[in-house]
């Protein structure tokens, strides 16, 4: 279990959160000239700017989990003598 706490709070997570601020900041910015692009969606849908991070925020942390739990099945000695 600690080896899933620490490959979730890990720089793997922190990255994707940055991202995502950024992504967000980005689509934000640039609302207005998409805006003219799309058809009947607003710009501004909540639905895209609240499912699409959340999404890939789950991804991200599927992403952290899976070898996470791969890792903490496999006994360490086991890991030491395969090196």
């Amino acid at each position: 279990m600690v080896v899933l706490a620490d490959t979730l709070s890990s720089t793997r997570l922190r990255l994707a959160a940055v991202g995502l601020a950024l992504g967000l900041l980005v689509a934000g910015a640039s609302s207005r000239i998409v805006a003219g692009i799309l058809y009947q969606v607003s710009a501004t849908d909540p639905v895209a700017f609240v499912g699409a991070p959340v999404f890939l925020l789950l991804v991200a942390a599927g992403t952290c989990l899976l070898p996470a739990l791969r890792a903490s099945r496999t006994h360490p000695v086991e890991a030491f003598r395969a090196d």
